[in-house]
């Protein structure tokens, strides 16, 4: 006798395998466009991919920016100290998925955002490290934007 367990979605969508119903289950309560499914894009990503990027997000009505860089700064210490000196951690700004993630802790699931971001396995983009582009469009949030600009043109007016 063969038993086959058949696990499924909330939309009713079939899975043999419970975890990947979970997973499934999970990217259905998030919009897209909205920190919550960020969240889970970027994850999937892998928290140890370095980034470089921007990260826009609408919360509690003002727009939050932060960009992620990773990148070498020999440049910028040459004139300063002897680059070659240098371990490699003072000689490089590493942002990683990890960052941007702990950053979006202090943004509700719901909340308008979009990013752009180029992931790397190895800080040193090119090369020999491939390289990927991520990147989310909301119209929504671009709209939310400009009516706080139209709404703070108004009082300035008055």
């Amino acid at each position: 006798m063969d038993i086959n367990v058949i696990y499924t979605a909330k939309d009713g969508r079939r899975f043999s395998d419970p975890y990947e119903c979970e997973e499934y289950e999970k990217r259905l309560g998030t919009e897209p466009g909205t920190v919550g499914r960020a969240r889970i894009d970027l994850k999937e990503l892998g928290e140890d991919k370095y980034v470089f990027g921007l990260l826009k997000v609408r919360h509690d009505d003002v727009t939050n920016y932060r960009s992620y860089v990773t990148r070498c700064v020999d440049e910028k210490l040459e004139d300063y100290v002897n680059v070659s000196s240098l371990g490699v951690d003072k000689r490089w700004i590493r942002s990683t998925v990890a960052d941007v993630l702990r950053d979006m802790e202090r943004y509700n699931d719901d909340d308008l955002c979009e990013y752009e971001f180029l992931y790397c396995d190895h800080w040193e983009f090119g090369g020999e490290h491939q390289f990927g582009c991520c990147r989310t469009h909301n119209p929504e949030l671009w709209d939310e934007m400009e009516k706080a600009v139209k709404a703070d043109d108004e009082n300035t007016k008055k």
